[in-house]
């Protein structure tokens, strides 16, 4: 992700109460884990300290909000819950399609229950004695399934 705060404010409807709208936001975090290069979003005044405090580089807020840090840019939005999942769902990681198959690094126990035709194991994954795995599971790379873990059908690891 690489997004200026003018394209930013444009995208989720917003209004750039402060800052530079050339900066580039390139991530996006929680107030209280962001960085400078980061995108937050703060809607509730329990958590007024930590928009104080926050290392973010942009804020969205609510419309009307006040007691804002001078040192961080503010776009203010109606939502600023639901703009920060729009922000995350058009910039964010996006999974891949499901593609069933066993990657030759994976040890899978002899007595795992699975059709091998339904799941996707990812490398050096590990299936542990007596699993049952239902269809259309994602088991990811590294993941660890114990002795006699039942995984329903689409679950994702």
């Amino acid at each position: 992700m690489l997004i200026s705060l003018a394209d930013l404010t444009t995208f989720v409807g917003g209004n750039l109460l402060c800052g530079d709208p050339t900066q580039t936001i390139t991530g996006f975090a929680s107030l209280k884990e962001a960085h400078r290069t980061d995108l937050s979003f703060f809607h509730d005044v329990r958590y007024q300290d930590r928009l104080l405090k926050t290392g973010a580089g942009a804020v969205l807020v609510p419309v009307g909000c006040t007691g804002l840090p001078a040192s961080i840019a503010c776009i203010e939005v109606s939502d600023p819950s639901r703009s920060f999942e729009q922000v995350v769902e058009k910039y964010g990681f996006q999974p891949q399609a499901f593609k069933p198959g066993i990657h030759p690094t994976a040890v899978i126990a002899d007595n795992v229950q699975m059709n091998h035709e339904r799941v996707s194991i990812a490398a050096h994954a590990v299936v542990e004695d007596g699993a049952m795995i239902g269809d259309d599971v994602q088991i990811g790379a590294g993941c660890y399934v114990g002795a006699r873990v039942q995984l329903g059908k689409g679950t994702k690891l």
